[in-house]
């Protein structure tokens, strides 16, 4: 005869046990560790924002106490003075003085030398002048250019155009450059 006694429930345990020793993965681990780190520094990210915030604010509060204690017709007067110093420095800067140059020309003409005719042009590096001479003899003319040559300030003293005049003298055209250091008045003060 057939057993009627059908049952659906299993006659043996088919359910897994799992070892309770190496249950946590190595992957659940890490993205642990991962979430707990984003979370800190999710906070420090905030506290630090709103450290700059409360610093950002005490900054704009101080700044409007000072801008108070300013006068403000004080500061007009402090810009005003300030534009006319820059500009009186400008004009420092600018203006030409040749008493120096008249000085160093002076000293170096030797006594038997006369100059006239005096010509003189601004130029980036300095000036050019020029100027007519006199001499006694060829040999004043060559030991004036020495001289010359000698001071720094005159650059590239040329003597030109030598001839005989009717007196016996000698006449001759001198030109040369002038450093730019010798003609500025900020320098001579």
């Amino acid at each position: 005869m057939i057993d009627n006694k059908i049952s659906f429930i299993p006659k043996k345990d088919i359910s897994t046990k799992k070892d309770s020793k190496g249950s946590i993965s190595i992957f659940l681990f890490v993205a642990s560790v991962c979430f707990v780190v984003a979370v800190v520094f999710s906070f420090g990210v905030f506290l630090y924002k709103s450290f700059l915030e409360r610093s950002i604010e005490s900054s704009i509060i101080m700044l409007e106490k000072e801008r108070e204690n300013f006068d403000v017709n004080s500061i007009q007067k402090l810009t005003v003075l300030d534009k006319r110093l820059t500009v009186a420095e400008e004009l420092l800067n600018k203006h030409i003085d040749l008493t120096r140059l008249f000085d160093a020309l002076g000293k170096d003409t030797l006594k038997n030398i006369r100059f006239k005719n005096f010509s003189f042009s601004l130029t980036e590096e300095g000036a050019d002048i020029s100027m007519d001479g006199v001499a006694k003899s060829y040999s004043s003319v060559a030991l004036q250019s020495d001289r010359f040559s000698e001071n720094p300030s005159i650059i590239n003293p040329i003597f030109s155009d030598l001839d005989v005049d009717a007196v016996g003298d000698i006449i001759f055209k001198f030109s040369a450059s002038v450093d730019k250091g010798i003609l500025s008045y900020a320098n001579n003060f």
